[in-house]
């Protein structure tokens, strides 16, 4: 018998640049070449996601480096969601892919960047 469950099944970033999709399913980008340390720069966060049909949800993302956040923006600033895909795997129980637009993340040494839903 399968159970409902709240999850995030995946997560992963999308830097957009020039010729970027508005919406749709996003190419992950993993790594990031010729970046300008002194910009700021936009993201889509593209989510799996398992919820409940019943309950409404908020989300929000951050981006952390070295465990401080580097999202130069209000933090409770509302922002933009596309679900592009979505179904019903059992009863009262929604399974989507969410793309979560996100501007402001201040890149400003190399190394690895986390992403949090």
């Amino acid at each position: 018998m399968s159970e409902r469950q709240e999850k995030i099944a995946f997560l992963y970033p999308t830097l957009i640049q020039e010729g970027t999709a508005a919406s749709g399913v996003h190419q992950p980008t993993l790594i990031l070449y010729h970046i300008d340390f002194s910009k700021l720069y936009s993201f889509y966060i593209t989510a799996g996601l398992l919820f409940f049909d019943e309950h409404m949800y908020e989300t929000s993302a951050d981006v952390f480096y070295d465990g401080q956040s580097v999202l130069k923006v209000d933090k409770n600033e509302k922002s933009t969601m596309d679900v592009p895909l979505y179904g019903i795997p059992i009863p009262n129980q929604l399974a989507l892919i969410s793309s979560m637009f996100m501007r402001g993340v201040a890149l400003e040494k190399p190394g690895i960047y986390t992403f949090v839903l």
